[in-house]
């Protein structure tokens, strides 16, 4: 089983491919969902990350 929340660098953080993972999602509908998130751009950038994936 995948641990849903880790720590890196003293903070805890999850991945959206292991939330979609643990909640049987398709990725694309879990990053879709954050991007329509009503936040600031100040909490945008102090809450998330992007890192290149490629698909297989």
């Amino acid at each position: 089983m995948n641990q849903l929340v880790f720590i890196e660098s003293g903070r805890a953080v999850a991945d959206s491919l292991t939330v979609a993972k643990t909640f049987g999602k398709n990725h694309f509908h879990v990053m879709r969902d954050v991007r329509d998130l009503e936040y600031s751009d100040e909490f945008r950038v102090s809450n998330f990350g992007e890192t290149p994936y490629d698909h297989p």
